[in-house]
């Protein structure tokens, strides 16, 4: 009688759905400075895409993992997100969860993972409640150049100090022509209301009046252009 003995090795790897921690741990980005990874990230904030990004992902054993956001929230260089429970898919894996940060910004995110490629879905995000915030949006009180909130109908110079300092009518009537107001969103986006100055219009010309744009001529600036945070909310 011959007895033949099979020996199987098991690779602990195998348990990965054929994804190793040493496959999906890394940085992903949508930098354009980065085009050797450049498309590696697919970011979204509050429903819109956000480039110019770096997101790290880091797993030891495929069923937890740790996310490093780099830049994303107003507040943070970095925001780390441990823990993170990952469900195993064909060929990829998937996670969700929600976050308060020590700063207090909130949000709940959404995503999945796969050899090369991260997708990263951030909603529902508020920052702490400020004054900007809750004043809604600012408008340019035309010809001086300072700031009207209509819903509590105080007067801010808000660039006071610019316009004292430069002096005279041309950054009034410069910052008149182009923008008209603007909207701090409590996902801490900014959001301008602005309109360009006509190809006619010479900087010089300024001096002496702004441009009286019709209603339709004011665009609103798209999100994730610009972003604030509030330091101090007492004054």
């Amino acid at each position: 009688m011959m007895l033949a003995i099979l020996l199987i090795s098991c690779n602990d790897e195998d348990d990965y759905d054929g994804l190793s921690p040493a496959e999906l741990s890394g940085t992903y980005s949508n930098k354009l400075s980065a085009p050797a990874n450049g498309d590696s990230l697919i970011l979204s904030y509050n429903g819109n895409t956000f480039i110019g990004k770096d997101v790290e992902f880091k797993t030891d054993d495929g069923k937890t993992a740790l996310l490093i956001l780099k830049y994303v929230l107003p507040h943070d260089t970095e925001t780390a997100i441990p823990g993170i429970s990952l469900t195993a898919g064909s060929g990829s894996y998937s996670f969700s969860g929600g976050v308060t940060t020590s700063t207090g910004t909130a949000f709940h995110y959404l995503g999945s993972i796969q050899t090369g490629k991260l997708i990263l879905e951030l909603s529902d995000i508020t920052i702490p409640e400020n004054r900007l915030t809750m004043n809604g949006t600012w408008y340019v009180a035309h010809e001086n150049a300072s700031y009207y909130n209509v819903d509590n109908g105080s007067m801010q110079t808000m660039i006071g100090m610019l316009y004292n300092l430069v002096g005279g009518k041309l950054v009034s009537n410069l910052i008149s022509s182009l923008l008209d107001g603007l909207t701090f969103q409590a996902d801490g986006n900014i959001i301008a209301r602005y309109a360009p100055l006509p190809d006619s219009v010479r900087i010089g010309s300024l001096i002496g009046n702004y441009v009286k744009h019709p209603a339709n001529d004011w665009n609103a600036s798209p999100p994730n252009l610009a972003n604030y945070q509030v330091n101090d909310n007492t004054s």
